[in-house]
Parts: structure tokens; sequence; C-alpha cells
């Protein structure tokens, strides 16, 4: 339940986070397809899904190491390609963290609450607690009676008889 808050709640940074991973898988995988034709023999990358497939899967970290960069502006493309795959999928994760925070603090408040609710019900229950004024043996009509509104003024006391 808390999870499903904290995504509902950070809806905009992930899609965010989506946006940029798509911006550099784009933008890695062309380059590096681009600096891989260069030398067709050695090269892995035989089709554009393959870089694609290389970026995604360096820019998230995973590295399988099935499609490997072979020449060197190739290499210096996979070295960026991983440092911003690192900084793209960290730059969300405070925020995230943050709503889970608050949500965590505002349910644990309300089990408090609800906690001192129920405690406070128990005392009522077992004559711990009464209402104002039963104890000094009071009346509140009668106090009503006796400070009677004024519209000209405020409340009036009454004199001393």
């Amino acid at each position: 339940q808390s999870l499903g808050y904290t995504l509902k709640n950070s809806y905009k940074e992930l899609g965010l986070l989506m946006l940029f991973i798509t911006m550099g898988i784009l933008i890695f995988s062309s380059l590096t397809f681009v600096f891989e034709k260069e030398n067709p023999q050695e090269t892995k990358f035989r089709t554009m899904l393959d870089a694609y497939w290389w970026a995604l899967i360096t820019m998230t970290t995973v590295g399988y190491g099935d499609i490997v960069p072979t020449t060197a502006l190739g290499q210096l493309c996979g070295s960026m390609c991983a440092i911003c795959g690192v900084l793209v999928v960290a730059l969300p994760i405070p925020i995230i963290g943050n709503n889970f925070a608050n949500f965590y603090k505002s349910e644990r408040r309300r089990e408090q609450i609800d906690e001192k609710r129920k405690a406070l019900e128990v005392k009522k229950r077992e004559g711990h607690i009464t209402p104002f004024g039963e104890n000094l043996g009071l009346n509140v009509t009668e106090l009503e009676q006796e400070f009677s509104l004024d519209r000209r003024t405020s409340y009036r006391v009454p004199s001393p008889n």
C-alpha cells in the first residue's frame, strides 16, 4: 500500500526518468552504431536494434557483455553511456524516497491518533474522564443564566448580591 501510494505520488519523477533514459538510449546507441561501423569485421553491432539493446543494458547498469564496442570512439561512447546511466537513474531516487518517508510519517501519526482516541474512549467508559463541570458540581444551564448576553456589550458579569 505504501509503495503504491509512493509511486502514485511520484509519477512525474518516474516519467522524467523514463524520458531521460529513452533520450540517452537514442543518443548513445546512434553514436555507438555509427562509430562501430568503421570496423565492420570485428563489431557485433549488426543492426540498430543491437545498438539500442546495448545502450539500454549499459544505461541501466546491467551490462550483460554480449555486445561490446570495439573501436576507441565506441568504447569512449560506451563509458559515457554508463556514467550518464548511473547519474540519470540516481536523480529521482531522493525524491521518491522523500515521498515514501512523508507517507510513512503521516500513516504513523494517523495510527498514534487512533490509539489515543481508543485509550480516551476506554478512560471515558471507565469513568476516569468526565465532561467539564461535573466534578465541580456545576450545571451548565445555571452558568448560562448567570452570564446572560447583552446585545450592546459583551458578556455581563452578575452583580454580587
